[in-house]
């Protein structure tokens, strides 16, 4: 399975755009601390940013994904596992993609490779940020997403 730029995690999405936008200069100074002040006591490395006074609507009740959940959960399944990013996407950024694949606990490889930097998280997984890519990676970086895409369907190593 093969995602790009993939919104894997609502609550890590959230907490990760607000720190991506901060540390690319969409949000000033002046208001990261004010939130870091009033929203989050003074301690933004441990700030919930999904926690609201209003309700935060994420199921979908005429959605059934229970069976995709399920088997995708299922480590026995074996199935290889590809997510890529573009650096520049703030939609579904790649801090989201890192620490959804930091959250699995397995062991890390972590490779620079010129356009891309690799890592490597367990034997039938990976994850890619493309540098100077945005949201749609395989239009911004199309030799390097063709090369990325071939090796990971022929089973070869990326």
């Amino acid at each position: 399975m093969a995602l790009g730029n993939g919104y894997v995690n609502e609550k890590m999405n959230i907490d990760t755009s607000i720190r991506y936008a901060y540390g690319h200069g969409i949000i000033d100074e002046k208001t990261w601390n004010t939130l870091e002040r009033d929203c989050c006591n003074k301690c933004i490395d441990t700030c919930d940013f999904t926690q609201s006074h209003e309700p935060l609507y994420s199921d979908a009740p005429c959605l059934n994904d229970t069976d995709v959940i399920v088997y995708m959960n299922d480590q026995k399944a074996n199935v290889r596992v590809l997510l890529y990013y573009g650096d520049t996407d703030m939609a579904c950024n790649f801090m989201m993609g890192q620490q959804f694949s930091d959250q699995l606990g397995l062991k890390t490889n972590t490779l620079s490779m010129g356009a891309w930097s690799k890592r490597v998280r367990y034997g039938m997984g990976e994850t890619l940020e493309f540098r100077g890519a945005g949201h749609m990676a395989p239009q911004w970086r199309a030799p390097q997403m063709y090369y990325v895409i071939q090796q990971f369907l022929l089973n070869h190593p990326i």
